[in-house]
This record gives structure tokens, C-alpha cells and sequence, in this order.
């Protein structure tokens, strides 16, 4: 029997509700902290994903690592976002 509740998928799970906090946030607290905790839930996504060169073909053709490379790349430019507001 596969097991559902896996470390990637708790993984998955915490990034998108860090995020989906940021957007909430965004209301009573400004672009700023809905930033913030976007990036935070970003690098939660991406960050079981790491050693890239020692993956399988078919670990990297994955729908979990094309969503942890997304959450990298998105996680990159809210950074940038971010710090362009502080400046």
C-alpha cells in the first residue's frame, strides 16, 4: 500500500498554506508581510527538491518537482518584489 501522508507531500501541503497566508494577510497587513510569507511558503515547496544532478529521469519529469521548480522560480521574483519595496 503507498503511503499518502509522505514527508513531499507534507512538504507541498505547508508551502501552499504558507502562502495561501500570505495572500490572507495581505489584507490586514500589507504587500510587505503577504511577501514575506509567500517566499517563506515558495522555499517550503522547493526545498526537499534539492540534489537535482543525482535525480532519475523520471523524478525530475514529476509533477511534484515541475511544482517545486515553479515554487522556486516564483519564490525568486516575490524576493525580488519584496526587496524592491524596501527600497
Amino acid at each position: 500500500m503507498k503511503k499518502i501522508l509522505t514527508v513531499e507531500n507534507l512538504h507541498l501541503f505547508t508551502g501552499f498554506a504558507l502562502i495561501a497566508a500570505g495572500l490572507i494577510s495581505y489584507q490586514q497587513e500589507g504587500v510587505g508581510m503577504m511577501l514575506s510569507w509567500a517566499i517563506f511558503g515558495a522555499m517550503y515547496l522547493s526545498m526537499s527538491d534539492i540534489g537535482e544532478d543525482k535525480m532519475a529521469a523520471a523524478e525530475i519529469a514529476s509533477i511534484n518537482h515541475k511544482i517545486r521548480v515553479t515554487a522556486a522560480y516564483l519564490g525568486a521574483i516575490l524576493a525580488a518584489w519584496l526587496l524592491t519595496t524596501f527600497i
